[in-house]
């Protein structure tokens, strides 16, 4: 949510696969909003 790519994340936190990422990860509606936008 800070603007940190998943893969960086990974790297940086010592987690071995982007299935950890995910599962810690949780995204507000906000969040999701935000991200549809800079998409569209």
């Amino acid at each position: 949510m800070a603007g940190v790519d998943l893969y960086s994340l990974i790297r940086l936190d010592g987690w071995s696969s982007l299935r950890m990422v995910e599962r810690y990860a949780a995204g507000t509606p906000e969040h999701l909003r935000d991200a549809v936008k800079r998409v569209a």
